[in-house]
C-alpha cells in the first residue's frame, strides 16, 4: 500500500470516518443482500471507518475488516464496540488466507484500489482472488477522474488517487481469474459533483 495515504488517514481518521458515518447506509444494504450469499463470510478490505462492515454484520454476515491505518482501525472500534476482534490491520496485497481465518465467500473493496500504486496492483488484484472460494463474489468501486490532484496524482493531504480506467481495471481482473456479473456508475453520495463512482460485481473463476 502507499505510505504517504496511509499516513494521511491516520492524521485526519477522525473527521473522514465522522464524514463517511453521516451517509445513509441504505443504497447499499439491498446490494449487499444481493451480492453474497446470505449467512456467508464477508472481507471488507480497506474497511475504513467500519460503516460497510458493521453493515455487513447486521445483515447476517460473518463479516471481517482489514485497514492498514492504526487510525481508522480506531475510529471504528470507537463508533462500532460490535467490530471489536473482527478488522485485521493487513493492507494490500492481502496474505495468505491462513493469516486471515480461511477462504472467503465475498469481498468488498471499496474506495480503495485508486490508493495502490500502480507497480502493486496486479499482487493486489491476484490477492483478493487467492481469499476467495471458488465462485466467491468480489465487489469493487473506484472513482471517477478526481479533480484538484497534483501531477502525481495525489490531493492536498498527500493521498494517492489513480484514475482507474475501466479497461484497466477489468484487465486486472481477467487476468486474476474473475469474471465480471454486473457493473453500476453513480453520483457521489457526498455531494461532490465532480466526481463519480464505477462499481463492479465479480465471481471468481470456479477453477481450483
Amino acid at each position: 500500500m502507499d505510505a504517504p495515504t496511509i499516513a494521511c488517514y491516520d492524521r485526519e481518521a477522525a473527521v473522514i470516518a465522522a464524514r463517511h458515518r453521516s451517509l445513509d447506509p441504505a443504497p447499499w444494504r439491498s446490494r449487499f443482500l444481493a451480492a453474497f450469499p446470505r449467512d456467508g463470510r464477508v472481507l471488507d478490505v480497506g474497511c475504513g471507518g467500519g460503516r460497510d462492515l458493521a453493515l455487513l454484520l447486521d445483515l447476517g454476515f460473518d463479516a471481517l475488516g482489514t485497514d492498514p491505518s492504526a487510525g481508522m482501525r480506531e475510529a471504528a472500534a470507537r463508533a462500532y464496540p460490535q467490530l471489536a476482534g473482527r478488522i485485521h490491520g493487513f493492507g494490500l496485497p492481502l496474505p495468505e488466507p491462513a493469516a486471515l481465518g480461511g477462504l472467503f465467500d465475498g469481498i468488498v473493496c471499496s474506495a480503495v484500489l485508486m490508493h495502490v500504486p500502480a507497480e502493486e496492483l496486479p499482487a493486489a488484484v491476484a490477492s483478493l482472488r487467492r481469499a476467495l472460494r471458488p465462485g466467491g463474489r468480489l465487489w469493487i468501486s473506484v472513482p471517477g477522474p478526481r479533480p484538484g490532484l497534483d501531477a502525481g496524482s495525489r490531493d492536498e493531504g498527500g493521498r494517492l488517487f489513480r484514475d482507474l480506467t475501466e479497461s484497466v481495471l477489468l484487465g486486472l481482473c481477467v487476468a486474476a481469474r474473475f469474471q465480471e456479473l454486473e457493473r453500476w456508475e453513480e453520483p457521489d453520495r457526498l455531494g461532490r459533483a465532480a466526481i463519480r463512482w464505477r462499481g463492479h460485481l465479480f465471481a471468481a473463476d470456479t477453477a481450483t
